[in-house]
């Protein structure tokens, strides 16, 4: 089943989304400012980026916080989160963007629609 989202960067238009989930979320530390990514970028807490462990770097979602309706567009960059129950981590730019507030657990709930498909290589060698 193909599956809408009715938020692009840059369009007014209707974009196909590739899958939809809902994932628990937790935050990329600041701690880990200027870190290698998985794709070879440094990390910068404030762009748009988010870590999973097996989906191909490069690949775009959308993120959505439910209860706010807020939401925005990031970019697979890194590997991770690699503790138990945990499936996506985000920058604190994409939280403080969609108003993610993890809870006691250290996660908050995000609808994720992938866009696409990223082609898995590094940008820096």
């Amino acid at each position: 089943m193909m599956i809408w989202v009715f938020a692009s960067v840059g369009t007014h238009s209707p974009i196909p989304a590739i899958i939809e989930v809902t994932a628990e979320a937790s935050v990329y530390g600041k701690e880990l400012r200027k870190h290698e990514m998985s794709n070879g970028e440094l990390f910068i807490p404030e762009k748009m980026t988010f870590a999973h462990r097996s989906w191909p770097l490069g690949s775009i979602v959308l993120f959505v916080n439910e209860a706010t309706g807020e939401w925005v567009v990031a970019e697979l960059t890194d590997r991770g989160p690699f503790i138990p129950g945990r499936v996506i981590d985000v920058s604190s730019g994409v939280a403080k963007k969609i108003s993610l507030k993890p809870g006691e657990f250290g996660t908050a709930p995000v609808k994720v629609y992938v866009l696409k498909w990223g082609d898995n290589k590094r940008k820096r060698k």
